[in-house]
């Protein structure tokens, strides 16, 4: 399966996405060498650089029983409401962050026309 590209237009508000702030208590147990955990998610900075943001949350399919867990890639910045931009979801940290790092050029890109991300973090 290829991963979409990552631009403004494909980009969709995380207003329909859960809020970001909201741990899991689960969350402890994720780890990947390059995500670093912070503020009950996770962001991704190769060579110094936030290029995006990792949130766990959970999914329930109205025909399952079951819960999903997913992991939320958000960019690193915001939109003209102060929220961050949901890009994809993933079923492992680790692809998440491999999401994150495979268009590490996209996600700069896109970090720069965006506002400032309220982490403080650049």
């Amino acid at each position: 399966m290829n991963a979409p590209s990552v631009s403004k237009s494909s980009v969709s508000k995380s207003s329909d996405r859960p809020y970001f702030d909201l741990p899991h208590p689960w969350i402890h147990n994720q780890t990947d060498p390059y995500a670093i955990a912070s503020g009950g998610g996770w962001y991704v900075a190769p060579h110094g650089k936030v290029l995006g943001w990792i949130q766990q949350y959970d999914e329930y399919p109205p025909d399952s029983w079951q819960v999903v867990h997913l992991f939320g890639v958000w960019s690193h910045g915001v939109d003209d409401d102060g929220r961050r931009l949901w890009l994809q979801s993933r079923k492992t940290l680790g692809s998440a962050v491999a999401f994150i790092r495979q268009h590490a050029g996209e996600l700069a890109a896109l970090s720069a026309r965006i506002g400032a991300d309220p982490s403080g973090l650049r």
